[in-house]
């Protein structure tokens, strides 16, 4: 369990507890597939099945409804990709605990959610973990909300990410029990191009600012091909935050951890969702390269992900819907870190 997240001196013999394990164990068992998503703003849980007919849905739905009313724990399950549930589980319980103490002894105030109960056997992976309360930095995917983060936060995030990067893969696979792949970011990056559509974005932005930033790409090659492995988070963004206080940050969903070539990737992929406040963007920025100080071209590296990673995705979406204003501020954005201004002036 977690500093300050649950107020249950004894988990084990909360009603809540017990019921989600039972509906847990009986998921488990079943045959179809689900997932356990929370609506935080609305304090709003809901339990989606599919095929599934070992038990009866509306039952177990029914049940965990009024388990909303204490909401001590989240119900997470994982039917889709059995490693990455295990890879979350091992990360929150065997890697997490040691990160967060150590930046609660460097006076940042970041949680992340104690793992419970879970079990990565039978059919679905699923764990019980502990509900952290307070605000979500944002209502839709990928957007921070308005006035959701302070530069308080943004030491902490930054502090997480930078400690998480440091850490020996050895050491996470062994303590953790991680399974960690590996990923090249320049192969992402050019996935992301063809996922979104070359044409589409030359269209958005024009033949001579997509050559900048191709260009950008193609001489940072080489430095991937050089960078060594490293920890990554690969999800951070503000869906997966929530405001505890105006000091502390609670930091949810880590399927998706793992290793990459990019030193820079966790800090760019959030990046373009702190656009909303550009004052916090800027000190993003001035956080995550004074923090990399020793990663060579990792200004490079950060605006290239930034760009790559975020950017063209957002304004691949407006385009399509006609939305020019949307398009023109992330011309602006391409702009700025390509050539050193707004947020990205005197760094």
């Amino acid at each position: 369990m977690h500093e300050g997240l649950s107020q249950h001196t004894d988990i084990l013999s909360s009603p809540s507890y017990q019921l989600y394990l039972d509906c847990a164990l009986a998921l488990n068992e079943a045959e179809g597939r689900g997932f356990w998503s929370t609506d935080f703003t609305q304090g709003e849980q809901f339990l989606r099945l599919q095929g599934t007919q070992a038990i009866d849905t509306n039952s177990v739905v029914a049940k965990l409804n009024h388990v909303t009313v204490d909401r001590d724990f989240i119900f997470k399950m994982d039917a889709h990709n059995a490693a990455q549930a295990a890879n979350e589980i091992g990360f929150l319980q065997g890697i997490a605990p040691n990160v967060i103490k150590g930046l609660h002894t460097q006076g940042h105030q970041v949680v992340v959610p104690g793992v419970v109960h879970n079990s990565v056997t039978g059919k679905h992976p699923w764990m019980i973990q502990e509900f952290i309360a307070g605000k979500p930095a944002s209502a839709e995917p990928y957007k921070l909300d308005a006035g959701a983060l302070t530069p308080r936060h943004i030491e902490g995030l930054c502090a997480f990410i930078k400690t998480c990067s440091r850490l020996d893969l050895g050491t996470v696979e062994q303590e953790g029990g991680l399974r960690l792949g590996e990923d090249d970011s320049f192969r992402v990056f050019q996935s992301n191009l063809d996922h979104y559509g070359k044409d589409a974005i030359v269209g958005a932005l024009g033949p001579a600012l997509y050559g900048k930033m191709s260009e950008l790409l193609a001489n940072l090659q080489f430095i991937f091909t050089d960078q060594a492995q490293i920890f990554s988070l690969g999800d951070v963004n503000a869906c997966n935050m929530i405001k505890v206080s105006n000091e502390c940050l609670g930091l949810i969903d880590f399927t998706s951890v793992g290793t990459i070539n990019n030193p820079a990737y966790d800090y760019g992929f959030l990046l373009e969702s702190l656009s909303v406040e550009p004052p916090l963007q800027k000190h993003f920025i001035y956080t995550a390269l004074r923090a990399n100080q020793d990663v060579p071209y990792f200004k490079d590296l950060l605006r290239v992900t930034f760009i790559y990673s975020g950017v063209i995705n957002k304004i691949r979406r407006a385009y399509a819907r006609g939305d020019m204003e949307q398009v023109l501020w992330s011309k602006q954005q391409i702009e700025d870190a390509l050539l050193g201004r707004g947020v990205w002036e005197y760094y």
